[in-house]
């Protein structure tokens, strides 16, 4: 069957690059930035951000159940040639969004007003508590109903301009940083003041360019359709499990150490987490381009083509993860001390559990997307909901009863983690129909073996003389590198993959003649003497 989704490797490679230039933006931004507002504010005042985006986390997470299945149904309707199904999508939807965007204005300002009483707030700062809440709820209560109309450049994969966007809105969020930061105050209320106004940027920007990409991405009255409401809302409503499982971390566990360990807690747990955080979201933005693509391969039936890539993305997964966690790992002590200073030393055996958890889980980073796919959210949303629960009972005992504080609840989630593996990869075994001893070998074997390897070297090093400076971390961290990529090019790559990298490198260098034969040589300009 046909699709107009084109299925193209290049396409997916162009449009995950683009994505993780953004994100690299991004990080290096919020690297800065948490550096240099914890050595001059403190970690007291510095608490509150974590603080308000965990209780924001609640507005997007609550409106999953209306919005988590529309990139999925609205890209079926596009690959089928279906655009007056794609109009009945958007005005379905929009009509619940408009009234679920009022209802959090009205409660998140309430919540906002009276956030001293709910959480422990540092002496002085809660009204700069109550704006920060309060302008992120007015931000999100503006974004919900615009996000039907967000969905042109998604479908059409068009990344590349997507990320532009996103890219232009990020340049001008950091001007508005340096501005306040450097021009008014140091005050972690500016870090909210920018986002605000970014994101209400991005959305308006967004919209404008999706519905002029795909104009059925527009509201027609006659067009709503309950029928169609309630199937976005039954996938929805799985996805919602999903996220508040998944989410529950990001959410709660900054309320856990508010509650029940101190304020110090919070700020080492959130600082021990970023490299958590950005693996993810790197991961994420690299992947998101993959989804169009396994929609339009489910909806025309390739199921071999998703097994296979099922396996290799697994595969390449544990490749990219290892080599960024295991040096980490390796060398957190020396990182946290550089990063922060030595009073923060804990803060380095709390980032060794959170990416313990994070290694475990990109051996089979795919299987959200074959159940979004494949519409297959119950299974997994059950799995992850019992799981959650079992996580925040570990949570309550390290951290309130034993308490153990930052370093508690970074134990709870590794436990948590390593239980969550082992009930999701057989799932993803079942969806795709793939024998277990074929995936221990295509993906745990070839996928680890790099990684062992260069731990060697890391350790070894790491034994005989600890670095000290930036300049002996990064020589170490590239030796092992050197190392890993040895093992991986020797022994982990097949036939395929050594086939992919000599046409990928093949393309740079023709690219690269190509602009140098347009170019030419430069012309010889006289000096009007009439000699040489």
């Amino acid at each position: 069957m046909s699709s107009r989704i084109q299925l193209s490797k290049k396409l997916l490679l162009i449009n995950s690059a683009s994505s993780v230039l953004r994100r690299i933006l991004y990080a290096s931004v919020l690297i800065w930035l948490n550096q240099y507002l914890l050595r001059r504010i403190g970690a007291a005042e510095y608490s509150l951000y974590p603080l308000v985006v965990g209780v924001m986390f609640f507005v997007p997470l609550l409106s999953l159940f209306l919005t988590a299945g529309l990139g999925r149904f609205v890209t079926e309707a596009y690959a089928l040639g279906d655009d007056d199904r794609v109009t009945r999508i958007v005005s379905t939807m929009t009509v619940p969004l408009v009234v679920l965007a009022g209802l959090c204005l009205v409660g998140g300002l309430l919540f906002a007003w009276h956030i001293g009483h709910m959480l422990t707030i540092p002496p002085g700062r809660l009204w700069d508590a109550r704006i920060m809440l309060g302008l992120l709820v007015c931000c999100s209560a503006l974004r919900l109903p615009l996000v039907p109309f967000t969905f042109g450049l998604y479908v059409k994969q068009r990344f590349v301009l997507q990320n532009l966007v996103g890219l232009g809105v990020e340049v001008v969020k950091m001007a508005l940083l340096f501005v306040l930061l450097f021009g008014v105050s140091t005050r972690v209320l500016w870090v909210v003041v920018a986002e605000v106004i970014a994101q209400s940027l991005s959305s308006v920007v967004m919209v404008a360019i999706s519905v002029r990409s795909v104009p059925a991405l527009r509201f027609v009255f006659r067009k709503i359709e309950w029928g169609t409401a309630r199937q976005i809302m039954g996938f929805g409503g799985w996805s919602l499990v999903i996220n508040s499982a998944s989410s529950a971390q990001r959410i709660l566990d900054p309320l856990f150490l508010n509650k029940l360990a101190m304020l110090t807690d919070v700020t080492s747990y959130h600082i021990a987490t970023m490299p958590v955080r950005h693996i993810h979201s790197f991961a994420a933005v690299a992947t998101a381009p993959l989804l169009p693509q396994l929609i339009a391969m489910h909806a025309t039936g390739r199921q071999e083509q998703m097994r296979r890539l099922y396996l290799r993305g697994g595969r390449y997964g544990l490749w990219v993860v290892l080599c960024v966690t295991l040096p980490a790992i390796a060398y957190c002590r020396e990182l946290i001390t550089l990063y922060l200073g030595a009073e923060y030393i804990e803060t380095a055996f709390v980032m060794v559990l959170t990416l313990l958890t994070t290694m475990w889980g990109f051996s089979n980073w795919m299987l959200s997307q074959l159940c979004q796919a494949k519409d297959q959210m119950r299974p997994i949303a059950v799995r992850l909901a019992l799981l959650q629960v079992v996580r925040i009972l570990l949570i309550l005992y390290f951290v309130g009863w034993l308490n153990l504080g930052a370093l508690g609840l970074a134990g709870a989630g590794l436990i948590a983690a390593a239980a969550t593996a082992s009930v999701n990869v057989p799932l993803g075994w079942r969806l795709v129909q793939v024998e277990a001893g074929q995936w221990f070998r295509e993906v745990m074997v070839k996928g680890s073996i790099p990684g062992a390897v260069a731990m060697l070297v890391w350790g070894g090093l790491e034994i005989v003389r600890p670095p000290s400076t930036w300049t002996s971390l990064g020589l170490y961290v590239g030796a092992g590198l050197v190392v890993y990529l040895a093992v991986l090019v020797l022994y982990s790559f097949d036939a395929y993959d050594r086939t992919q990298i000599r046409e990928i490198v093949g393309g740079l260098v023709r690219g690269c003649r190509r602009l140098q034969s347009k170019s030419g040589p430069l012309p010889i300009v006289s000096n009007g003497s009439g000699s040489d």
